[in-house]
């Protein structure tokens, strides 16, 4: 089944406020009572607890708490075991593929933002008027919540399509309501060989390179966000200087800044909360150019191929330890900075995602040798890479030493799905064109192209316009 899902600004009370953020920590509390429930059970008896037994003990907490989980949806308290539920299925699945993923963890104070609710056969919600976008939800034991999206489906007679699930989240100062709806049957993905595919090389300098030629430019960091934190580095001194704070051992080893008192001055509260909202929207901003790329990937080809990079272990920290120090610490933390900010997974995922809701190939290939070998011969050289540039030793085949990664990238994932590679002149030697236009905040390739005429028509035109839900 194909899911659409609707994120938007939600608003409510000051009370409201105040009130789901005490219903988020009694949620975090009963998240980490259903986390060492199921860790008590394996360590006493070998046993272990699964959701459907949790499930059924959730009416016994809600006739304990008639004030708490007694007076709020019962659905409400379901999502929580859930979300743990899918933490051990996803912890254990990673285990079973080779991986070495983390064991769910205790939630601490404030690391708990996102209510979930399932709908079922209720209906939350209320009121929606397609020509504004105005919406309102009402779940019992929270506060009304109102939003404004005009993407929210209708039916025949007008009336919103009520959301499978809702997903309650504070961020920094601000909420946001994300509605999951059914859009039908997902399409089915053609066999047929393939007119326009496209390879993707990931990459710090460039933040994506195509086997077509195209470059997008990397992301730049927004500097709004400095202000605030110099104020509170300033702060944190003061704090020190003037024993109202002092670093403290961790358990793991670590430090932390503990504040007299528990709690920092409202200065800092303030400022903080400043900071992380400066990080959303710089973090907002990014995440829709995005799409916008991801989007224009999948209307414009109907075969996409990318590295299936272990980005966890490209990220790694270079310190080493005590007894055997690590080298070049300060040049690799440089380096697994600049990854983090290509937001190399989540491109991938949206593209893939996209390309499932319009039913077009999408294959993840394994990235080894891909910027060493040739395109044109195949031969596999490390002398041929010379920073930004590859100069085949073999065949003396020159060019971006991206864009020839990405030609490899594409042909072993043609490979893969059974397909072939048909090389011409355009894929051997891709032109080169620089994505972005400083003209537009946010962009990620140049989005001012003129429109197609009779003396100006597109290089290649598509055979069908596309035409989905932004999942």
């Amino acid at each position: 089944m194909l899911m659409t899902t609707v994120r938007a600004r939600a608003y409510t009370g000051a009370a409201g406020y105040e009130r789901i953020d005490a219903r988020l920590d009694e949620h975090r509390r009963l998240y980490n009572a259903a986390l060492e429930h199921r860790l008590a059970a394996y360590k006493t008896a070998g046993d272990s607890v699964s959701f459907a037994n949790q499930n059924r003990e959730i009416t016994g907490v809600r006739a304990d708490d008639p004030d708490g989980f007694g007076a709020e949806a019962r659905r409400l308290a379901i999502g929580t075991l859930k979300r743990l539920d899918q933490a051990y299925s996803a912890f254990f699945r990673r285990v079973k593929a080779g991986e070495k993923p983390g064991f769910p963890r205790f939630k601490g104070k404030g690391r708990y933002r996102t209510l979930e609710i399932h709908s079922g056969y209720e209906r939350y919600l209320k009121t929606y008027d397609p020509k504004t976008g105005n919406g309102k939800i009402r779940i019992k034991g929270l506060p009304e919540i109102r939003f404004r999206d005009k993407r929210v489906p209708v039916d025949a007679d007008g009336k919103p399509v009520q959301p499978k699930r809702i997903l309650i989240t504070r961020t920094a100062r601000l909420m946001h309501v994300c509605m999951s709806f059914e859009e039908g049957e997902k399409p089915s993905v053609s066999d047929s060989q393939p007119f326009n595919p496209v390879g993707i090389d990931m990459g710090v300098n460039k933040r994506a390179a195509f086997s077509d030629g195209r470059r997008l430019v990397p992301r730049k960091r927004s500097r709004r966000s400095k202000p605030h934190a110099r104020r509170m580095a300033r702060q944190r001194t003061a704090a020190l200087k003037d024993g109202r704070a002092a670093w403290e051992r961790k358990r793991d080893g670590g430090w932390r800044l503990a504040w007299a008192g528990g709690k920092p001055s409202n200065g800092y509260i303030k400022e903080r909360a400043r900071f992380a909202t400066e990080l959303y929207r710089e973090r907002v901003s990014n995440r829709q150019a995005l799409h916008r790329e991801a989007l224009e990937i999948v209307r414009g080809h109907d075969f996409i191929a990318v590295e299936d990079l272990q980005i966890q272990n490209m990220v790694k920290s270079a310190r080493g330890t005590m007894e055997e120090p690590g080298k070049g610490v300060t040049q690799k933390r440089g380096l697994n900075r600049s990854i983090h900010e290509q937001n190399w997974g989540e491109f991938a995922s949206l593209i893939e995602s996209k390309a499932e809701s319009a039913g077009i190939h999408f294959e993840r290939v394994d990235p080894k040798n891909t910027s060493r070998r040739c395109s044109a011969c195949g031969a596999i050289d490390k002398a041929s890479r010379r920073g930004e540039s590859f100069d085949c030793v073999s065949c003396g085949y020159a060019a971006d030493a991206d864009i020839n990664a990405a030609v490899n990238i594409l042909a072993r994932g043609l490979e893969a799905a059974g397909f072939q590679l048909a090389v011409s002149e355009s894929v051997s030697n891709p032109p080169l064109f620089t994505a972005g236009d400083s003209r537009r905040r946010g962009a990620l390739q140049n989005r001012t192209r003129k429109r197609p005429t009779a003396r100006n028509p597109r290089p290649q035109e598509r055979a069908s316009q596309l035409s989905f839900g932004d999942t």
